[in-house]
Formats: C-alpha cells, structure tokens, sequence
C-alpha cells in the first residue's frame, strides 16, 4: 500500500511520514494547520527561522519554537510538548475517560538525521525522503 507524502506549505518538499519518523497521530495533525519541512520551519512564537540550534519542535504538532520564545535556557531532552498541544490535550483528557499510550519521544539527534535526509534529497527530486 502506497504511503501519501506530507508536503511543506512553503515549498515544493514533500516526504514520506514513515521516512520522516512521524506517527499517524503527528500525520493527523500536521494536515490541520500550514505545515512547514525543515528547511522552511519558523519559530511559531515569533516567525523568525534563524536561531537553529535554539530550535525546538513540539513531539505532538511538529511546530518549530525557539527555546528562548517559550522561557528555556535549552532545548529539553526526551518529548516536549508545546502549550497549544498541552492545553488541546488536557481538554481533550478532562472530555475522556480513556487514556492514551505516549509515543516514543523523538530526540534532537533524530532531527538532525530528518534534516540531513532532507536538505539531501531536496537537490535530487523535491521529495525529502
């Protein structure tokens, strides 16, 4: 079966979700909201790309925040999840009666392999993965 790519809504990167380390869940989310590659990828507190190494996604939206915009001092290690996902999932838990099992945390070294894969395959065919 045929996996559908995820593309960027910035430019013409698109990719495999299993290529990119993304779950089904993360899949779900990305298609509601103008999702960014890493390439494109901005700070969703202040818009601004640069400040790569201060960097940070959310595990639960993949949305980029500089970790200066959300009051850290560094980037966390193991799953971080930002305040819009927080406030959506505890909503979501105080509407439900069943709990979900958490997905593996997707450290800072993996995101710099996703980056690698892409910035690599941008050049080849616009697919990033």
């Amino acid at each position: 079966m045929a996996e559908d790519l995820v593309h960027c809504s910035q430019c013409d990167n698109s990719g495999h979700p299993s290529c990119l380390e993304m779950s089904s869940d993360l899949v779900r989310v990305i298609q509601t909201y103008p999702w960014q590659c890493m390439e494109c990828k901005t700070c969703t507190h202040c818009g601004d790309p640069t400040h790569e190494d201060k960097m940070m996604f959310c595990d639960d939206c993949d949305r980029g925040y500089h970790t200066f915009c959300v009051g850290l001092k560094s980037i966390p290690t193991g799953k971080w999840t930002c305040e819009s996902c927080r406030v959506n999932s505890d909503t979501q838990s105080n509407n439900s009666t069943t709990t979900d099992t958490p997905t593996t945390a997707r450290t800072g070294r993996t995101r710099m392999r996703r980056r690698q894969v892409e910035v690599q395959k941008k050049e080849q065919r616009k697919i990033i993965c």
